[in-house]
């Protein structure tokens, strides 16, 4: 009786090896077929073909499939379909360690080039924060830390920029410097963490805190300061209205005409508007409920303005135009 069963169990192991090796075969066979079809007519008529031989292939006969995938790839390559990067990626996943994945690894280096390098530029010490950086990725815009002795300090460099004062760190020259202070006395600085600067790289807005009287708490302010290499540009107020409790600006129009902004009115109301850069005028877009909005910018053409929304009930984010 053992030996019955040992008789079975040999007989299947042959009959399955028997099988793969028919399952190769054809495949094989059907892959010269294959190979000769696209000279005759091209990678459009048998790229399907390629993949269903690389799929039937990739358990028992993965030399055929390697093969037949790398063709694949070939063929959406020379189609110019879009989906040559997805099949070489598949070679070299799938038959890792073959001379097909080796030339799809290839081509996909080619394609994607060399490996991105990092490289330290400075090193931000304690205290300092960084608000963000310009568009061209000159300059870091950051609000000057204390060191142990009280004094205001930069990267490893003394400024004047003052509690509350907005400095600039040039990447290119390794430099830093505050930005011009406002001219009207009784100026507190920047407040808040957002600042929004020019498409060129020239001008911030960023909200600023005014003193009042006794008992009247700080007024907002949005100004708008221009960067100079000598250090001369202006710090005017553009938006300094009683009425409005906060404003913050978030992206400057492509033409540098106009910033989208947000308003917190006394009375409670939030809106986005369009500030004047020009005139200080006010271009209201939508009043909102308390909860406001976030993220405004422009399109690259300066026609639209996405913007996003909290949703009710929620701590998703609903995304306008």
């Amino acid at each position: 009786m053992t030996g019955r069963w040992i008789g079975v169990v040999v007989s299947t192991a042959v009959l399955g090896l028997a099988q793969v090796w028919a399952q190769s075969t054809t495949l094989e066979a059907d892959l010269q077929r294959a190979k000769q079809r696209e000279v005759t007519g091209g990678c459009k008529t048998v790229v399907a073909e390629y993949t269903r031989i690389a799929d039937d292939g990739a358990k028992n006969s993965r030399p055929i499939a390697a093969e037949a995938l790398l063709r694949a790839a070939m063929c959406h390559e020379q189609l110019k379909d879009g989906k040559a990067q997805q099949f070489y990626a598949r070679v070299a996943k799938e038959f890792k360690g073959s001379p097909p994945a080796s030339e799809a690894n290839r081509w996909l280096a080619a394609v994607r080039g060399p490996a991105p390098s990092k490289t330290l530029v400075w090193t931000k010490p304690a205290g300092v924060s960084i608000v963000n950086v310009s568009p061209d990725g000159r300059y870091v815009l950051y609000v000057p830390g204390v060191d142990s002795n009280g004094l205001t300090v930069s990267f490893s460099v003394k400024t004047d920029a003052g509690p509350g004062g907005l400095s600039v760190h040039d990447l290119t020259t390794d430099t830093d410097r505050p930005l011009p202070k406002p001219k009207e006395a009784g100026n507190l600085g920047f407040t808040g963490e957002r600042a929004a600067w020019s498409r060129d790289s020239q001008h911030i807005a960023y909200t600023s805190a005014a003193a009042q009287p006794a008992g009247m708490g700080q007024r907002r302010q949005l100004r708008v300061v221009e960067l100079r290499a000598d250090g001369s540009g202006s710090n005017r107020a553009v938006l300094d209205n009683p009425d409005i409790r906060d404003v913050s600006a978030y992206d400057w129009a492509p033409d540098g005409r106009r910033i989208a902004v947000t308003l917190s009115r006394v009375d409670g109301t939030r809106q986005i508007a369009l500030l004047s850069v020009i005139d200080g005028s006010l271009r209201v877009l939508k009043t909102l409920g308390w909860r406001g909005a976030d993220a405004l910018t422009f399109s690259p053409d300066g026609r639209f303005l996405a913007f996003g929304l909290p949703a009710p009930d929620s701590n998703r984010t609903h995304v306008s135009v």
